[in-house]
């Protein structure tokens, strides 16, 4: 019986472990949390956000993931008519992530839309509408002291490692 040593090949393997990209230091999953929680058919997670206590009982499987994120910008919008501001995550998404959230937002009116920073909920926005722009805003639930000008740059730095990781794989995160 003939052995084949495989020793010779190491050093290949050792090389393209090397050239593939580093994963996203922040792994960016939006959530559905239904309106009826109760009638959805996904197994659920029960959140409480951490600034706002607001719960909801969102679907454990994402509907995407930060590779289908073309940008994120920090944003503050008005409330009403007052002289009150929140802060928040003015998100654009690509074609995929647009459709996406059209169909998530559409079936879901009277729900809230979750975000997740590796497994930790971070922002919220309700559904009053149907999102068929393909940008979204999510209101933080960061505290005050956090430095949402550095989040946001975090965030842009593991949106383009998602799509190089992505573009390199083409697994369709």
């Amino acid at each position: 019986m003939k052995k084949i040593t495989l020793l010779p090949l190491l050093p290949l393997v050792m090389i393209l472990q090397a050239c593939q990209p580093e994963p996203p230091e922040h792994l960016l999953t939006f959530h559905v949390a239904p309106p009826r929680a109760p009638y959805s058919q996904q197994k659920q997670e029960e959140i409480v956000m951490p600034l706002s206590k607001t719960r909801c009982a969102a679907d454990g499987a994402h509907i995407f993931t930060i590779a289908r994120v073309d940008s994120v910008d920090l944003a503050q919008v008005q409330i009403g008519d007052t002289n009150d501001y929140v802060m928040g995550f003015l998100f654009t998404f690509d074609q995929v992530g647009t459709s996406r959230i059209y169909q998530a937002t559409a079936n879901n009116i009277g729900g809230m839309i979750l975000l997740k920073d590796n497994g930790n909920p971070v922002a919220l926005r309700h559904i009053d509408g149907v999102v068929s722009s393909g940008q979204l805003f999510m209101v933080s639930e960061f505290s005050e002291e956090t430095n949402l000008h550095l989040v946001v740059e975090k965030w842009k730095e593991s949106i383009e490692r998602a799509k190089e990781l992505n573009s390199i794989t083409r697994v369709g995160l």
